[in-house]
């Protein structure tokens, strides 16, 4: 048949086929991917029946075990069966009682179920409403007709009131995901076209983790030369985290990578920020294909155990672009505080747990399981010896007495058990007793400062946190703190007319050392002893200086500050793993054209010899020449002419493809493999050698 022909019959191919949506495709494709799980589609199998024994099913188990597929799995599962399905990402929804409920019962009222009818809730992330899970079961779940089944997926085991109360034990089931069994796990080998030889190897280097097998399984895939040497799944995340990496088509898609991996939820006004550039719906799209990337409607969502490994390889390896991305997602962030409220500080705070000094003191991305809620019965207690045990007697008599007086700004620090860890007790300071606040020695301090310094006008408030504090950890922050700090930050755009707040803390080093990050300075004449205890308050007038231009100020102490000198030595001084992996970067960078000047080697001792010894150049100038020496002084090999060639068509003048290098070094494809891989492997051992020397008290 003639070119043309062909043309033809291909058009004629194509217009014979039904018209089908690409997300009616996608559906199919997943379906097909999806393997194993029967135990756990049985149990939602016998919850669809008529009377069912249970209609609560709570999947609990970690990261990429397989949940958000599962959930769609039971989807299709449900459909089939001619139920109406609702479908909700915990992540998504809002933590507040009364948004939430608000979007939960729209969601269920724009599915159009049909009266009597009976449908599918299921919810994915659902540690995500850790704070309200109690009034979310026994308030909205209880309120669901019974013709609902309900699927709930967690990473954490569920709260043990799910067993233990007499209702809810009978109508729930809890159900943890465990791993894929070896002929499951081999299934799914089979659908992502591993060969039969190579899968042995990788269930016994990961097991039967699905995520951690599908990553491996891809790397073998697009490699099937190459070694799979990783002894354990997190070291296999981060070496496919690197692998990504390498394949991604542009640096702009490698700085895309990161942007998903460092925010919470990616978008494309947030990406074109964090890239400061207005094109990036090709990039969107890219990223969106990426395996261990989730779309939802709010945004993409990068795998937890990749997005960390991407994120600590960025930090690790260059510090200014970690910063850089982090400060212009906040910025952008931060210019939709006034609209968004909580939702957009979640963001912020999210962008910011890769900062050094956040990570030290907040924490932020870890489920922890702590949440704050109000005051309970058997609170005060237990509050008050606290408050005794860290302030003393006297500051324990003005926690009782104000529990009673003015409890409603009271927000109680719980574990996952329920159990109080600390507090953050704000008092309306024009609003209380005013007798009461004359005897108080914070809350007379406090509004005698706001009255010499900053008197508050009709309508506007003056709020002193009198007791912040938790549980002692070991820290020189408790954790507990932090996180009460973390909730703290929201006052400003929650509370109506907030003007001034004020926070009473110990006297001490560390609280007078975070005020110089924090921006929540000392009031002036506010000092008192108690106890024998010196107390000071920090506090912030947020007329003068607007949350978002404070919040502004702390990305510049938090993010422009740099790191201190001794860690950029740290840096330098590298084991020898590290080595080798900055060594495989350092070669990426080189078959890419990229320049070496802010790679790690380039801040290497070896570099910083050299540099010192001879004329002034720049350290990627340096790395490359030391680079081109190594290599030369490979002609001493055995094979140092192939091992040269090698080197030299692949990271000196580098071909497009592989192939392309092996025809130009003379070799045939699979014997080029086997060179690069000796000749990658001398020669970091010339650099090592040269890096060990250069670390000498001696070496000048």
């Amino acid at each position: 048949m003639t070119d043309r022909g062909d043309k033809a019959a291909a058009s004629c191919k194509v217009s014979e086929l039904p018209f089908e949506r690409l997300g009616e495709a996608l559906e199919r494709e997943r379906a097909q991917q999806f393997v194993g799980r029967e135990p756990e589609l049985g149990l939602f199998d016998r919850m669809l029946a008529a009377s069912p024994p249970f209609r609560v099913l709570l999947l609990h188990g970690p990261g990429g075990i397989g949940k958000s597929t599962l959930l769609d799995a039971m989807r299709r599962q449900a459909r089939s069966r001619g139920l109406a399905v609702v479908q909700l990402d915990g992540r998504d929804l809002p933590g507040d009682r009364h948004s939430l409920e608000r979007a939960f019962r729209g969601a269920i009222e724009s599915a159009s179920i049909t009266p009597g009818d009976p449908a599918a809730l299921l919810v994915d992330n659902f540690e995500s409403l850790a704070t309200v899970e109690r009034w979310f079961r026994e308030t909205l779940l209880a309120d669901l007709p019974g013709r609902f089944r309900v699927v709930l997926a967690m990473r954490q085991q569920p709260e043990t009131q799910w067993q233990l109360d007499a209702g809810w034990s009978r109508l729930a089931r809890v159900h943890r995901l465990e791993d894929l069994a070896p002929d499951t796990a081999d299934f799914l080998l089979d659908r992502l076209g591993v060969p039969v030889d190579a899968r042995p190897g990788i269930r016994e280097l990961v097991g039967g983790h699905p995520l951690a097998l599908t990553l491996a399984g891809q790397l073998q895939r697009d490699d099937p030369q190459g070694d799979l040497s990783l002894i354990d799944s997190p070291q296999l995340v981060s070496e496919l985290a690197e692998r990504h990496l390498a394949d991604a088509p542009s640096s702009d898609a490698r700085r895309a990578l990161y942007a998903c991996a460092l925010s919470r939820r990616l978008t494309r006004p947030l990406l074109a920020a964090m890239l400061a550039r207005e094109d990036v719906d090709e990039l969107f799209d890219w990223l969106r294909r990426q395996s261990f990337v989730r779309e939802t409607v709010p945004g993409l969502v990068a795998h937890d155990l990749v997005a960390d490994a991407l994120c600590a390889r960025l930090e690790h390896r260059d510090p200014e672009s970690h910063r850089r991305l982090i400060r212009r997602g906040m910025r952008y962030l931060l210019a939709g505080v006034d609209e968004h409220g909580e939702a957009a500080i979640t963001e912020v705070l999210y962008l910011m747990r890769g900062l050094p000094a956040i990570r030290r003191t907040f924490v932020v991305g870890r489920d922890t399981g702590w949440h704050t809620d109000r005051l309970r019965e058997g609170d005060a207690d237990i509050l008050a010896g606290l408050v005794e045990g860290e302030w003393g007697p006297h500051a324990r008599q003005w926690f009782e007495t104000w529990v009673v007086e003015a409890p409603e700004w009271l927000a109680v620090l719980r574990d996952r058990m329920g159990r109080p860890l600390g507090m953050s007790f704000f008092l309306d300071a024009e609003a209380i007793d005013r007798e009461l606040a004359a005897a108080d020695p914070a809350v007379r301090a406090f509004r005698d400062h706001v009255r010499q310094h900053a008197p508050i006008r009709r309508g506007e408030r003056a709020m002193l946190a009198r007791f912040l504090l938790a549980r002692a950890d070991g820290e020189s922050l408790p954790a507990g703190i932090a996180q009460l700090q973390c909730h703290n930050a929201f006052m400003p755009v929650s509370v109506k007319g907030l003007a001034i707040s004020g926070s009473v803390r110990p006297d001490n080093e560390v609280n007078r050392t975070q005020a110089h990050y924090s921006g929540i300075r000392p009031l002036a004449d506010t000092e008192f002893s108690q106890d024998g205890q010196p107390f000071f308050i920090m506090g912030h007038d947020w007329r003068v200086e607007p949350f978002a231009d404070w919040i502004d100020g702390v990305i510049e102490r938090l993010v422009m500050r740099g790191e201190p000198a001794s860690r950029e030595r740290q840096a330098e001084i590298m084991r020898r793993e590290e080595f080798d992996a900055a060594v495989r970067y350092m070669l990426e960078a080189m078959s890419k054209g990229e320049p070496l000047d802010r790679i790690e080697l380039a801040r290497s001792l070896m570099v910083q010899r050299a540099r010192s010894m001879g004329p002034k150049q720049g350290a990627g100038e340096i790395l490359f020449e030391l680079v081109w020496r190594a290599i030369g002084e490979l002609q001493e090999h055995k094979r140092g002419a192939h091992l040269v060639a090698v080197l030299h068509h692949t990271y000196i003048d580098p071909q497009p493809k592989q192939r392309a290098a092996a025809h130009e070094a003379g070799l045939a494809y699979g014997t080029y493999r086997r060179r690069l891989r000796e000749a990658t492997a001398a020669l970091t051992d010339r650099l090592w050698q040269w890096e060990r020397a250069a670390s000498r008290p001696d070496s000048g």
